[in-house]
């Protein structure tokens, strides 16, 4: 079985119930991962590790292995609180994730240095920055005719109460055309809950070749705010053909860092 996993990371800090007192913040921090398999968001219970390393790809590992057996996952998403005392003392380190033995490669970065020592009054739970990265290829043809995921540009986040959302993504798209007359056209949309932002969510990427040059490259920018009722909320990035007639386009990736799309979601208590 095949897993296709996209991760966002989030530091917590400890919060205080009175205006006079400081707490110093916890080493704990929440991780929500979405999984799939074979193609299709997992369901059921997996076997999950966690270990922290110094280094993107090989590096020692800091800390305990952290085991989570048969832990449940629903709709390809779960959510897991993780803490690692000690092993955050101002360097960079790298989350490693094993479902059912397998490792989850790249390793996630995560953030060394907390989001905040201390907190005066109120509660941050659910606030934090998610970030999700592009997983493998969309092409876009001329018969991709409706506005599809581009891999791994999704994931589910808890909106609290009294809460704003900031949503950007961006990207690369590239012209697979390979004379001076051929072009691409594609759209790039910000779906929430399924439903795409109408009001600065779209962009459309016109892509020209030339004589000289051929298959080029152009990107996407898009930035959102939104108000939305509390509970889960899915955010994703989709793509159609903008005209008729086009060269198909390589849109995002999975390992070109030149075209691979990102999508970062903010949620902040008012």
């Amino acid at each position: 079985m095949k897993f296709l996993p996209a991760f966002c990371v989030l530091l917590l800090a400890a919060a205080s119930g009175a205006v006079f007192a400081v707490t110093p913040q916890s080493t704990a921090f929440t991780y929500q991962g979405s999984l799939s398999a074979n193609g299709q968001p997992a369901n059921g219970n997996y076997d999950l590790t966690f270990s922290l390393f110094d280094d993107a790809v090989a590096g020692s590992q800091v800390g305990a292995t952290l085991a989570q057996p048969q832990y449940p996952v629903a709709q390809g998403v779960f959510t897991i609180d993780l803490d690692f005392p000690g092993a955050f003392t101002g360097n960079q380190l790298w989350l490693q994730v094993t479902v059912n033995g397998t490792p989850v490669l790249p390793r996630q970065a995560v953030n060394a240095a907390p989001v905040a020592q201390y907190v005066l009054n109120g509660s941050t739970r659910g606030q934090g920055v998610y970030e999700v990265y592009g997983t493998g290829q969309l092409v876009v043809t001329a018969a991709t005719s409706t506005y599809t995921l581009i891999p791994g540009l999704t994931q589910t986040v808890y909106v609290p109460d009294n809460s704003v959302v900031h949503v950007h993504s961006d990207g690369g798209v590239q012209s697979t055309g390979a004379t001076s007359t051929s072009y691409s056209v594609v759209d790039i949309g910000l779906f929430v809950d399924g439903a795409v932002s109408i009001t600065g969510g779209q962009r459309r990427l016109s892509i020209a070749n030339t004589a000289a040059l051929s298959q080029l490259i152009a990107n996407w920018s898009i930035d959102r705010t939104y108000t939305l009722p509390a509970g889960n909320h899915t955010f994703q990035v989709r793509a159609v053909n903008g005209a008729a007639g086009t060269s198909p386009a390589n849109v995002s990736s999975g390992s070109a860092s030149q075209l691979m799309g990102v999508l970062t979601v903010t949620v902040i208590n008012k």
